[in-house]
């Protein structure tokens, strides 16, 4: 439902509505005032929550209070992660993607039931080793031809090690960071349930209209890369381990851009053939 032709219907239908009154139809105004009504409340409903049909990014916010230690290590981390970003920008798995995973890892696992910070904190730190990737000489002490989550284990636990603001954490919590950083692209890799929520939370960014961006940003015009992207996004369809992931790819339908982008390439590049 698009907001543009919800308004109009809604002032029509309490104008008949009044008319109806007028005439002394009692009936029909109830009937209309109800439906009117209805109206209200499902755009106002769009309004608040969007519209999936329309939406270019999956946007899942959720109102969580964290307390004040909790919030303590969460800025750390989001603090951390600015800084790393802010000089050593990366389009597709910078700033803005990490932020988005966070998002959706602390919307999954408030829908789950399970703990909140630290598929959260996991969301936002696991892609800082792409800042190697991209900027490999600001960090010569790293073998950079490693993996990105390689690399972004390795570089937090230089964190852990290094930066006082850690010291707060307790090794527990380190610990399931690291698995979490480390086996963000294993499937398999569910020690911890922050483990699996940031995996499907990773998932739903790379999908639906932004993970389209994205995906055309990282292939930059490769046909190998962008049919190798393709398969991975139908390959995850598959192992999504929530329900509250597999509901939103149902809800949202956030294969489809990628249905058209596969349609697109493969008849672009169908070629002739003679004796």
């Amino acid at each position: 439902m698009h907001h543009a032709t919800s308004i109009p219907t809604v002032l029509g239908l309490y104008v008949l509505c009044f008319v109806y009154f007028s005439l002394g139809l009692v009936f029909s105004t109830v009937v209309t005032f109800f439906t009117a009504t209805m109206w209200v409340v499902l755009l106002m409903q769009r309004v608040r929550y969007g519209d999936g049909t329309r939406c270019k990014k999956v946007n899942l916010k959720v109102h969580y209070s964290f307390s004040e230690k909790e919030q303590q290590k969460l800025d750390i981390v989001v603090n951390k992660v600015k800084e790393l970003f802010a000089t050593r920008p990366d389009k597709v798995h910078g700033f803005d993607h990490a932020e988005r995973v966070a998002a959706n890892a602390a919307f999954i696992a408030t829908h789950q039931g399970k703990d909140v910070l630290m598929p959260t904190l996991a969301g936002w730190l696991h892609d800082i080793g792409r800042a190697i990737e991209e900027h490999p000489e600001d960090f010569p002490q790293f073998d950079h031809t490693k993996s990105h989550h390689e690399l972004s284990y390795e570089l937090l636990q230089e964190w852990f090690r290094t930066d006082d603001g850690f010291a707060m954490f307790i090794d527990e919590e380190k610990l399931e960071l690291l698995y979490d950083v480390r086996n963000h692209w294993n499937d398999e890799a569910d020690k911890y349930a922050s483990a699996y929520i940031l995996r499907d939370a990773d998932k739903i960014d790379g999908l639906g209209e932004i993970g389209l961006q994205r995906h055309h940003e990282h292939t930059k015009g490769n046909l190998k890369k962008a049919h190798m992207g393709l398969r991975l996004r139908y390959e995850w369809l598959c192992h999504f381990k929530t329900d509250t992931a597999k509901r939103l790819n149902e809800e949202r339908d956030l294969i489809a851009p990628f249905e058209a982008e596969r349609t697109r390439l493969l008849k672009d590049n169908i070629t002739s053939v003679e004796l």
